[in-house]
C-alpha cells in the first residue's frame, strides 16, 4: 500500500476581499485570495523579496464566517489541501486544468473573529501570539508584510570531552 499526503499550511494577508456565493445545493461558498511573501537572495548576494499571490474557496459555515470578518488586509493562517479541477473550454473545445486550493481550517491571526461552533475558524490565542512575536510581525505599508525568520542561534562552543554536547 501506498501512502499519499495532500496538506499546505500557508500564512499570509487577504489581497482580494472575500466573495460569498452559494451553490446549487445550498453550500456556501467563499472565495479570496492571499498574499505570501518571500524572501530570497539573489546572486549578487543581495536580499529580495517577492509575493505570491493564491486564490482559495472555503465551504460552509467557514465560508460565513470568513465572508464576515475578513477584508483586505486581513492577516490568516489557512490549514487546506490542494485539489485538481478539469473542465473543457467552451469557446476552443480544449481540456483546461488548474489546481486549486480548498481551505479546511481558516485562522484569524488578527483576532478579530468568533470561534466556530464546528472549530473551523480559530482564533488561537497562543498562535496569534507567537506570529506577532516571531519574525513574522508586520512592517509598514511601503515595505513588504513578513519579515524572513531569524538565523538560527549558533551551537555552544564545545571546551573538552567532559562537556558532552
Amino acid at each position: 500500500m501506498s501512502a499519499t499526503f495532500n496538506k499546505v499550511m500557508l500564512l499570509g494577508r487577504v489581497s482580494i476581499p472575500p466573495q460569498l456565493k452559494s451553490s446549487t445545493g445550498g453550500t456556501t461558498i467563499c472565495t479570496f485570495s492571499i498574499a505570501i511573501n518571500r524572501r530570497y537572495r539573489a546572486s549578487d548576494g543581495s536580499y529580495r523579496e517577492t509575493a505570491d499571490f493564491l486564490e482559495l474557496s472555503v465551504f460552509g459555515k467557514t465560508a460565513d464566517h470568513c465572508a464576515s470578518y475578513l477584508k483586505k488586509g486581513s492577516a490568516v493562517f489557512v490549514e487546506g489541501h490542494l485539489k485538481q479541477e478539469s473542465w473543457q473550454d467552451k469557446e476552443t473545445g480544449q481540456n483546461r486544468h488548474r489546481l486549486s486550493l480548498v481551505a479546511d481550517r481558516v485562522h484569524f491571526v488578527d483576532g478579530t473573529a468568533p470561534i466556530a461552533e464546528a472549530g473551523q475558524i480559530a482564533i488561537d490565542p497562543e498562535v496569534s501570539q507567537a506570529l506577532r512575536q516571531s519574525a513574522y510581525t508586520p512592517r509598514s505599508a511601503a515595505q513588504s508584510m513578513l519579515q524572513p525568520p531569524p538565523m538560527p542561534p549558533s551551537p555552544p562552543p564545545n571546551y573538552g570531552n567532559d562537556v558532552p554536547y
